[in-house]
């Protein structure tokens, strides 16, 4: 996770936009999509977790 992380926020700083199968050459084990949606559903900081709220 680390990893993946480190990889987006690289992408991220250069500007040079987000290859998921870029990203995955570093897992061998791990397919883009794989990736991609590890990403999206576990590993972005962006993700808001916790109980959820009443409205």
């Amino acid at each position: 996770d680390n990893l993946l992380k480190q990889l987006v926020g690289n992408a991220e700083k250069m500007g040079t936009g987000l290859r998921w199968d870029t990203v995955a050459a570093h897992f061998p084990d791990r397919s883009d999509v794989q990736c991609q949606q590890r990403w999206a559903k576990v590993v972005n900081p962006e993700l808001v977790k916790g109980p959820w709220t009443k409205e």
